[in-house]
């Protein structure tokens, strides 16, 4: 195949899981892992609503495992309000809020350690109520994400999430905005 007919690649290296969540359930309760390493996503209550799914705050949520090899992850948010709970980071549970509309991540040697990027730019402010591509990387220690749109005991989050992926390597930035770019034309960014 000719190189100009090559639609261009995220760079898969590192990566550990890859859940496109705008192709919706692959069999019942499920979402299929795109990376081919096995992590199968179990869905409770969430709906497919393309781009991604939709979670009500009350009981939805997609449980993905303890992948504890974690240095990047992205995804897009599409949160209905501001101050709520997105995901699960281990099971201590550390995990990432909306803090009004500003990213911030939560617990035990995760609280201050993630570096923040938002549509390919680094920062913590979120668009409520559009589409939003969140990437966060941490240096220090490697961490987990074990479940999307819950945190066990805290709460429940209220909006849509949309494709999301998983990487045992830190990102560098010409990396992170090549993810944006490839992938904002399914959410209108």
């Amino acid at each position: 195949m000719k190189e100009k007919y090559r639609k261009p690649q995220i760079s898969d290296k590192g990566l550990v899981a890859h859940y496109k969540l705008w192709a919706g359930l692959t069999s019942p309760g499920k979402v299929f892992d795109y990376s081919l390493n096995g992590n199968i996503g179990t869905v409770a209550n969430a709906t497919p609503a393309y781009p991604g799914f939709a979670f009500n705050g009350v009981d939805r949520k997609i449980t993905i495992g303890d992948l504890a090899t974690i240095k990047t992850f992205m995804f897009w948010l599409n949160p209905n309000s501001e101050s709520q709970i997105v995901l699960q980071v281990n099971d201590d549970p550390d995990y990432v809020e909306l803090d009004g509309d500003q990213l911030d991540a939560k617990g035990v040697g995760f609280d201050g350690m993630v570096t923040w990027y938002v549509n390919g730019i680094v920062g913590t402010t979120v668009t409520i109520g559009a589409w939003n591509c969140i990437v966060g990387t941490h240096a220090g220690q490697d961490f987990g994400l074990s479940i999307l749109g819950n945190v066990t005991g805290v709460g429940f989050y209220d909006g849509k999430i949309g494709e999301t992926m998983l990487f045992s390597t830190l990102k560098a930035i010409s990396e992170i905005q090549s993810m944006f770019n490839l992938t904002r034309w399914r959410y209108g960014v």
